[in-house]
């Protein structure tokens, strides 16, 4: 059962985490506090309100600076399996998106779930990467559920929620995003995992915010040496060159180390398609073209394509060179 005195911090922006502290459960007025409203809103999401150390996972006291209140969305088992954390800049190089992309390629193959930030970049690549590679993913968020249910990405949340896997908040649901949250959410970031993993970093790059804090929680970090003329690796070469974090020339030997390979393979996650998704997934089957598609589907072919892409972000199609196919994992 959810401590009452979570429902009265989400409510009321003027306690803090201090008061919430120091007030026992028998001392929670709710007063004229609308609670329902937010208990059927928060159901009706599927989030779940915790306080850490009473009923969130173990993980979370762990961290530095541990949170106090943990606002889950979607499927909280996720949280018992290893966790790896992929994080890197915004304004990502291709050779970073490349890295990324064949980091996964090896991950796959691991019993692992991966977890980073939903920010654009790197974090959002190992999110859509991990979906379409039938792997596991936590986001972690830098804001309010409300800002990123209502945010341009919120088909991104539907998505991940679609494949089960698990979406992550401290901040009281009305808390908007800030230059204080994106770093409170990098802790939790590497504070949980057993790994981080970073492609490369610029000068002044947030994702060196998660590495200092994986090195303070004692929390290995690993990453690819980068060219000395591309500033984008600036500073992740001189991390690795200080012995902040160790090189990953090999990546299936670096896995080796934290994770256990995962006999089962893995398979696109299972999600509810509309009939003009199905009826897409079915003439792929059969190696139809897209002229066949547009005319068996009876869609515009913007609609086709925008179709095309939720499935591939869902891991059940690919682009290939010879045109869209079935999953193949």
């Amino acid at each position: 059962m959810v401590d009452r005195r979570v429902f009265l911090y989400s409510l009321e922006s003027s306690i803090s985490l201090s008061q919430l502290r120091a007030a026992g459960v028998d001392a929670v007025d709710f007063g004229d506090f609308d609670v329902d409203t937010l208990k059927k809103w928060l159901d009706e999401h599927r989030i779940v309100p915790s306080l850490v150390g009473d009923d969130a996972h173990y993980k979370f006291t762990t961290i530095l600076s541990k949170p106090l209140v943990l606002y889950e969305m979607w499927e909280r088992s996720l949280m018992d399996r290893p966790l790896l954390a992929i994080v890197g800049p915004r304004k990502m190089s291709a050779y970073q998106e490349k890295i990324v992309k064949e980091f996964l390629d090896a991950a796959k193959h691991y019993d692992l779930v991966t977890i980073s930030g939903w920010a654009e970049g790197v974090d959002m690549l190992v999110h859509e990467y991990s979906i379409a590679l039938g792997i596991p993913t936590i986001v972690v968020l830098g804001s309010w559920f409300y800002h990123a249910l209502r945010s341009r990405k919120r088909e991104w949340l539907a998505w991940i929620v679609a494949a089960w896997w698990l979406v992550i908040s401290e901040f009281r649901l009305g808390e908007k995003p800030s230059n204080r949250t994106f770093p409170q959410r990098n802790r939790i970031v590497a504070g949980v995992a057993e790994m981080v993993f970073l492609p490369g970093a610029g000068k002044k790059s947030g994702s060196l915010i998660t590495v200092d804090f994986a090195n303070r929680m004692h929390v290995p970090v690993h990453t690819v040496p980068g060219s000395f003329h591309d500033e984008s690796n600036a500073w992740s070469n001189e991390y690795l060159s200080q012995g902040l974090i160790a090189c990953a020339m090999d990546f299936e030997a670096c896995l080796d180390q934290y994770f256990s390979k995962n006999h089962i393979k893995n398979t696109a996650p299972l999600v509810e398609l509309s009939e003009k998704q199905q009826q897409i997934l079915d003439a792929l089957a059969q190696a139809k073209s897209i002229e066949t598609l547009i005319s068996e589907v009876d869609l515009w072919v913007p609609e086709l394509l925008w179709m095309l892409t939720e499935l591939e972000m869902m891991g059940l199609v690919k682009e290939g060179d010879g045109g869209w196919v079935n999953w193949v994992n």
